[in-house]
């Protein structure tokens, strides 16, 4: 096993198609979750609203999952045994931010749960409490 072709070898040789494969699929993960942050942020009617936060919380997670996946690529891409810290970083990438990215749903739906339970109006943040 020489230098130059070792993630060939512990892959096998359609290493360079997948790394082609996940780099072109981050680069729409990219693309989607940057126009919908784009929308969020420069729309005033969508940023008013207060349950979007959570939401564009979401899209920022998912778009630095995104950019770790890419990382990633290129990693397998030009991944060596002599250059292996960038295999090392896109691997922590990967875990810290997808650990990150499953995180969002549950709050997304706690909130949503507290919101309905509590009358409040998703809009605004405000209402009152039911007792019941």
């Amino acid at each position: 096993m020489s230098n130059s072709s070792y993630l060939i070898d512990f892959y096998g040789p359609s290493s360079k198609y997948f790394a082609v494969f996940i780099a072109s699929s981050s680069v729409f993960i990219l693309a989607s979750n940057s126009l919908f942050l784009a929308l969020l942020i420069f729309s005033p009617e969508l940023r008013s609203n207060k349950a979007n936060w959570f939401l564009f919380a979401f899209g920022l997670s998912d778009w630095l999952h995104g950019c770790s996946h890419f990382i990633e690529a290129l990693a397998l891409w030009n991944g060596t045994i002599d250059h292996r810290y960038l295999c090392t970083f896109a691997g922590h990438f990967v875990v810290i931010s997808g650990v990150v990215s499953f995180g969002f749903p549950p709050m997304i739906a706690t909130h949503r749960y507290y919101s309905l339970n509590n009358d409040t109006d998703m809009r605004t943040g405000s209402g009152n409490v039911l007792i019941g």
